[in-house]
């Protein structure tokens, strides 16, 4: 038994000290890693310096002749079923602004297109956002019959407000660009008509709400008189009169639903003015990220020694291939 316990002992020694062997060994090998990779350095100094020379010049100038690039943004109010129709105009006006269509040019009031680009996006607001409207876009994302993108185009388009944001040259009158693009969308016959005729029933629909309200008023104000002449009639009033079949309560809702709608119907006429209405256009702001070609004075330095260091090991591989094959 005793036997036993000494034999485990001597074992777990002679385990110990392997792996402080091991230990051992490993950091001797790290600390010759690391003063070869030091002794590389020291070698190869000065060419790493030029390097790092190199791309620092090679980095300024590419920023130098980097245009920088602003944005303006505008929010448009879609309705009738036009926010289809800008999506496809916009990538339309992006084809025109790669080919530098001259027509359009002139219609912009531009000399050239380099640096332009436009994009839109819904205005989402998910305070606003009611159940039924939740529902219907997760029904939307969960559709088989429709592929990622005309899902997200079938969400996007069901939003009544976007934003138009113009990617342009600092230098651009961008507020009077993209006011002469929205015109340009504008310009469509059967929207256009469809905006008319939806401002006449807007119209239609206010006047004969105000002229229902008035005829409630009086109404409401002949059976007041009515009652006023009858002695004791306010202490017997009741919502609802057998005599005259005048359920007041009923009236006076109905009233307040026509102040209801027609406040809505207001807003819309407000919202709805024009076809591609401009609820707000922004001043020029500078982009939060500009990529790479901002920091081009550090990047092109760290990608040159990282493709000399790359260059060193396939010289090393293939050194040691060539050697197998001997």
């Amino acid at each position: 038994m005793e036997n036993n316990k000494s034999t485990q002992k001597q074992e777990e020694e002679i385990d110990l000290g392997d792996l402080f062997r091991y230990l051992k060994n490993g950091f001797n090998k790290l600390g010759e890693t690391l003063l070869h990779f030091i002794n590389f350095l020291l070698k190869n100094a000065i060419l790493l310096i030029i390097l790092i020379v190199v791309g620092v010049v090679i980095g300024y100038f590419l920023e130098k002749n980097t245009k920088e690039i602003y944005k303006t943004e505008a929010v448009v109010a879609t309705g009738f079923g036009s926010a289809e129709y800008l999506y496809s105009a916009v990538d339309e006006i992006n084809f025109k602004f790669k080919k530098q269509d001259q027509a359009f040019l002139d219609k912009l009031e531009v000399e050239n297109f380099n640096g332009f680009t436009l994009k839109v996006k819904p205005v989402v607001s998910l305070d606003n956002t009611t159940n039924e409207q939740q529902n219907f876009y997760d029904l939307i994302k969960e559709s088989e019959l429709l592929d990622k993108e005309n899902q997200r185009m079938v969400i996007a388009t069901s939003f009544e407000k976007h934003n138009l944001i113009l990617y342009h040259p600092t230098d651009a009158a961008s507020q009077k660009i993209l006011k002469n693009i929205i015109a340009y969308l504008r310009d469509n016959d059967y929207y256009q008509t469809f905006h008319k005729d939806y401002l006449a029933n807007v119209e239609s629909r206010i006047k004969e709400n105000n002229l229902m309200i008035r005829r409630i008023d009086s109404l409401v104000g002949g059976y007041t008189r009515s009652l006023k002449d009858t002695p004791g009639a306010y202490q017997q009033l009741q919502y609802y009169n057998a005599d005259n079949s005048l359920d007041l309560g009923e009236v006076l809702a109905n009233r307040l639903t026509l102040q209801r709608e027609n406040r809505n119907l207001i807003q819309d006429r407000s919202m709805y003015s024009n076809f591609l209405n401009i609820i707000k256009i922004g001043s020029p702001k500078e982009l939060d990220k500009k990529g790479i070609s901002s920091n081009c004075i550090v990047f092109i330095p760290i990608l040159l020694i990282v493709l000399f260091f790359v260059f060193i090991l396939l010289r090393i591989v293939f050194r040691k291939a060539r050697a197998i094959k001997n």
